[in-house]
């Protein structure tokens, strides 16, 4: 839990949704997922979340990494 919503890069909000498509902070670390999600769900004009109402198995490993590259626990 942190006090603010905003990120660490200035942007004011820090969901998913900017961690993964838009935060310069994370970019660098975010190659294999964004791959993945442009293949699989190439319509998801940078909306994670209706990926996630049922998630491939091989998308939840990758978020997991990903989590696991930029040092958040989930």
């Amino acid at each position: 839990m942190v006090l603010s919503p905003a990120c660490d890069c200035g942007d004011s909000r820090q969901d998913l949704n900017h961690i993964i498509f838009h935060c310069p902070l994370t970019r660098s670390k975010a190659g294999p997922l964004m791959r993945y999600i442009n293949k699989k769900f190439p319509s998801h004009n940078h909306n994670i979340f209706p990926s996630l109402a049922k998630p491939f198995h091989s998308l939840c490993r990758l978020l997991l990494s990903f989590f696991k590259a930029i040092e958040i626990s989930v």
